[in-house]
């Protein structure tokens, strides 16, 4: 059975996928930029993935919340279960969210 934050989540994702890649199914960002706009590439360090999905997730993550009727609370320390916690305020409903950027090596022959 389908719980109502499985549905309004669903239908919410689209829009976060949106952010993450473009119409090619390529990351949008390329790279972190420096003070002197000097331009490093992303590696596939599962950390910095992470880090990078964490901080474009996270206000995504709360405008769901909001117009989704949710309370939203991120998690209080680093590397603890869960990334964020949703109260849903109508039935109560409470979802645990984890945040994560598994690496898969794929390897041509």
């Amino acid at each position: 059975m389908t719980t109502i934050f499985e549905t309004q989540f669903q239908s919410y994702l689209p829009k976060i996928i949106d952010e993450l890649q473009s119409t090619n199914k390529r990351w949008k960002i390329k790279g972190f930029i420096d003070s002197q706009e000097h331009i490093y590439e992303i590696t596939n360090d599962t950390k910095v993935v992470s880090k990078l999905i964490e901080i474009i997730l996270f206000p995504l993550v709360l405008e769901f919340a909001n117009s989704f009727n949710c309370h939203f609370f991120p998690t209080q320390h680093q590397n603890h279960y869960p990334d964020v916690s949703f109260v849903h305020k109508n039935t109560n409903e409470k979802i645990a969210l984890n945040i994560r950027a598994p690496y898969i090596s794929r390897h041509e022959n």
